[in-house]
């Protein structure tokens, strides 16, 4: 499910849903060296892309969409946080925060444009919008405005679309 890697905390969140003990299944990936620590010293947990593709294909054919809801609801909570993080005077620590998942929350935003979730879309942009700007990424958040908007549940009078 994860893009650009995951910290623990989304890690055990995931792949905790599914009745298994979450920090027991990451430990087994690390032992198999299906999981690794980033070189960065960020602490952060990454898959080899190849890895990946394969679990993500695994994923696929099962059809059990769990994972992927966990993994929507993960990121949508985490920007909603990071909204006030990034105004507060940890802002500093809430851009790099999001940063790092940059990759996560662009995979969640390709997941409900493709599902036609506008509301939690739209939600989830107007979330972001603070640390897009000061990223430099407001031609890419213009583009995924522009995409939700030119659905027609967008049409809908909802708080993701006043957001």
């Amino acid at each position: 499910m994860f893009s650009g890697g995951m910290s623990i905390d989304a890690a055990e969140s995931v792949v905790g849903g599914d009745g298994a003990d979450p920090l027991q299944s990451i430990s087994d990936l690390v032992d198999r060296s299906l999981l690794s620590r980033s070189a960065d010293g960020s602490g952060r947990l990454v898959m080899l892309d190849g890895v990946r593709r394969f679990a993500l294909e695994r994923l696929e054919e099962a059809d059990d969409d769990a994972a992927s809801v966990r993994h929507t609801d993960w990121f949508c909570s985490l920007a909603a946080e990071a909204e006030r993080g990034v105004r507060s005077d940890r802002a500093k620590w809430w851009r790099a925060r999001l940063h790092s998942d940059l990759a996560n929350l662009r995979a969640v935003l390709d997941r409900l444009l493709a599902a036609r979730d506008v509301d939690r879309g739209l939600t989830l942009l107007g979330d972001i919008w603070r640390f897009m700007q000061s990223a430099g990424h407001m031609i890419e958040l213009d583009r995924r405005l522009d995409r939700f908007f030119g659905l027609p549940e967008a049409a809908a009078e909802t708080a993701g679309r006043v957001k």
